[in-house]
């Protein structure tokens, strides 16, 4: 191999460099380490064929200035004692590709052949990286990116990647409802996608009309160079392109109904795009989703005569993308027939066999087999629309499923949340798996571990901020939503601990020691959101999510005074009691106030809703009953009670305001189980004359139930009747009204609590 004269790693340096292996996301097909390391110089030569653009040689600019004092020439070949960078394309015959023919073996039989395929080597003082085209080149030097960036020293490994693209469409799209985000929001997020291998941003605002309702209507000059422009220019840098899209179909349509109409409209279609062409757009994209139907034979006249339109583009802007998505008016269905008579360069945009689908074997390969090709997948996740005062920052192995067939898919895009930069976190996640399809989940998981550096600071290198971030997420993805998508788990460790502690409070039998244990739970996440409050690497993400960050603060501080009080009632502490009663009672409070703007109204952050709300409910309603009796030692206190950890819609305090019109709807998970129950529990045994349990009309109630009572809290029995039985049964589209008077009750019948219990499985969702 032709090299120059190499400096000697120190052996102690050499040996910790042997050791290192780089971490590289999305995660290289092919990647070997082999003997040996070597400093990369001061000074470097760089070898650049002819077919690389400004844009890739920019990333390696950018990739060397990570490292102070190195200065950069450029030459036609390698050059002696300086460390050789060469950059080129496979096939050009230029010097690059001919080195690597002569001196780099190449493994994987028809690498050229993938997608966005490339190779980077490092090899005795020479980094090769030979792309299919210039766009792959800039991959190879993304990777390189990272590598440098986590180095310590300029000590470099030799190593040898051989990698390409699953899915040749890898992005996110702007196509949720909610506030727009600006042109810097969209600006920063095509930038920082660049750096793992993102190639689409895909425009289809709610707040240009000139997309939409306006959509025959050409931008102004000023429109172009402040909206259109900087976005053209910061996708054509990062390589993260900006797709714009119009929708043609859905104000004002595209008209079909004479052969002039149709050939005024498609005129006026292609002047929109030739007008946001020539100001740097690269790829277009056409939408007719929840528009109404013209016709199979419509739509694929109207793609065949825009796919010969781009190839005529193309003579004139060689770059511009051939490829055409356009989402159907069938988008959230299966797939139709008629859809393999679409050009070949179109990618066909799907949600995934629902509004809320995920990209899975089951639906590619039925779409596949229908439409003749893969699908283009519009994921809306994390989207928040119908989940607004959320976060949504988990949930890869839910949307993007593990070992899918890449070869049916076409492209993969999510529609995030109107908050850009916690959105990366999902996005981060697309590009992981677009590029290299997981095969499992702990491949997933693993990468969803490491997902918040990326996000933070974009470094592979973890810090206090960043695993922060990562401990305040595991409690922030509950979608608020029903069966028609897929739930999310949230604090899935923390959740057996809550449990278990609610669980020895209704018993009685919780301990000092359990509190404690639980406090420094929640002292874990207090921490965690004043470090990353204090020390986000990046403040656009901190500043999106600072609502949240305050209601953290609130909720932490009303779970650890709770769990204060929950002890003073174990030590008998009646000052402490109130005193931890009141605090708890203010910080709950105060933590439903953290206001959002949302369209045209505020909504109020949430955080913990799953598990950590419900077991402050829980632990307030203990500590509130001791603290009442204390003030009031005659008082008889009654708390509503369940086994269900999801918090309500509406208050628990309107199951006893005596008004049959206000209600408290448990809805995740909506199916209901043998043993759970709804019921109401006392400070002390009581005497009770009658029962009135009301539950849902429709199919929201127990479908199969009976009562029992305790008067110690702790063991439940059955209530044994007298002129009835103890067995409900709740009838479809009625109300469930369980109503037990004197006459069928025991004799001077007396208890500490009352439940409602499921006896069977309900057979149709709540």
């Amino acid at each position: 191999m032709l090299a120059g004269s190499l400096y000697i790693a120190p052996a102690a340096e050499a040996e910790a460099a042997d050791q290192t292996e780089y971490e590289i996301y999305p995660t290289p097909h092919v990647m070997t380490y082999e003997d040996g390391d070597y400093i990369i110089r001061d000074e470097v030569n760089v070898v650049y064929e002819s077919g690389i653009d400004e844009a890739t040689k920019d990333r390696l600019n950018e990739t060397l200035a990570l490292k102070s004092d190195i200065s950069v020439e450029e030459s036609d070949s390698i050059v002696d004692g300086m460390t050789n960078i060469l950059v080129g394309i496979d096939g050009s015959g230029e010097y690059v590709d001919n080195y690597v023919d002569e001196n780099i073996e190449v493994t994987t039989e028809g690498l050229f052949d993938e997608l966005d395929s490339y190779v980077l080597d490092s090899g005795d003082g020479v980094i090769t990286v030979l792309g299919a085209d210039t766009d792959a080149s800039f991959y190879g030097l993304t990777s390189l990116y990272h590598i440098i960036k986590q180095m310590d020293s300029y000590t470099i490994r030799n190593f040898h990647i051989e990698d390409w693209a699953d899915v040749a469409s890898r992005g996110f799209i702007e196509g949720y409802y909610g506030n727009p985000w600006s042109t810097e929001d969209r600006i920063n997020l095509m930038t920082w996608g660049g750096y793992y291998k993102l190639n689409s941003y895909f425009y289809a605002p709610k707040n240009d009309p000139k997309h939409n309702s306006n959509w025959r209507q050409l931008y102004t000059d000023e429109e172009i160079e402040t909206l259109i422009k900087p976005l053209a220019d910061a996708g054509n840098a990062s390589k993260c392109r900006f797709v714009y899209a119009l929708h043609t179909f859905m104000n004002n349509a595209v008209r079909f109904d004479t052969e002039e109409h149709y050939q005024e409209d498609l005129a006026i279609v292609q002047a929109k795009f030739e007008q946001v062409i020539e100001a740097g757009v690269r790829q277009v994209a056409i939408l007719a989703d929840d528009a109404a139907n013209v016709g199979a034979d419509n739509y694929i006249k109207f793609l065949n005569d825009m796919t010969d339109w781009l190839a005529e583009m193309g003579k004139k802007y060689p770059d511009l993308k051939q490829t055409l998505p356009f989402c159907t008016v069938e988008y959230m269905y299966n797939g139709q027939s008629y859809y393999q008579q679409f050009p070949e360069n179109v990618q066909i945009v799907m949600t995934g066999g629902r509004i809320w689908g995920e990209v899975s074997n089951s639906f590619t390969e039925t779409f596949t087999n229908t439409a003749g090709r893969g699908p283009y997948m519009w994921i809306n996740w994390p989207c928040t629309d119908n989940s607004k005062n959320h976060l949504i920052m988990g949930g890869y192995s839910t949307f993007l499923h593990p070992g899918v067939d890449p070869a049916k898919i076409q492209g993969i895009v999510l529609n995030p949340m109107q908050q850009s930069e916690p959105s990366k976190v999902a996005i981060f996640g697309n590009a992981c798996y677009s590029w290299n399809i997981w095969e499992t989940e702990e491949e997933a998981d693993l990468a969803w571990n490491n997902s918040f550096k990326y996000v933070d600071h974009n470094s592979a290198i973890e810090t206090e901020g960043s695993n922060a971030l990562r401990e305040l997420s595991k409690h922030m993805m509950n979608q608020n939503m029903d069966s028609r998508v897929t739930a999310l788990q949230e604090s899935v460790d923390l959740a057996p601990m809550l449990t278990a502690f609610k669980d020895k409070l209704n018993s009685n039998t919780v301990t000092a020691e359990d509190v404690d244990a639980l406090i420094a739970e929640f002292e874990v996440l207090q921490d965690a959101a004043d470090i990353y409050e204090a020390q986000a690497g990046d403040t656009n993400v901190r500043d999106q999510i600072i609502y949240w960050l305050d209601c953290w603060d609130d909720t932490t501080d009303a779970a650890i005074a709770y769990l204060n009080g929950v002890k003073a009632v174990i030590n008998g502490d009646t000052t402490a009691i109130l005193q931890y009663n009141t605090a708890g009672k203010t910080a709950f409070d105060s933590s439903k106030t953290h206001a959002l703007w949302y369209l045209d109204h505020y909504e109020y952050a949430e955080v913990g809703v799953q598990h950590i709300v419900p077991f402050i409910q829980a632990a307030a309603d203990y500590v509130s009953k001791y603290a009442e009796t204390a003030m009031n030692p005659d008082a008889v206190i009654q708390s509503f009670i369940t086994n269900r950890t999801d918090s309500p819609n509406g208050s628990t305090d309107n199951v006893f305001d005596g008004d049959d019109s206000t209600m408290a709807s448990y809805r995740n998970p909506v199916w209901i189980y043998t043993g759970d129950y709804v019921g109401v529990m006392y400070n002390r045994v009581i005497s009770i004359s009658d029962i009135r349990f009301l539950l849902g009309t429709g199919k929201n109630h127990f479908e199969a139930s009976k009562l029992q009572y305790t008067v110690d809290g702790s063991e439940w029995l059955d209530l044994e009747l007298t002129g009835m039985d103890n067995a409900f049964t709740g009838v479809r589209d009625q109300y469930l009204e369980v109503v037990v008077g004197t006459e069928n009750l025991p004799d001077d019948f007396q208890a500490m609590g009352i439940r409602l219990v499921a006896t069977a499985d309900n057979q149709l969702d709540a």
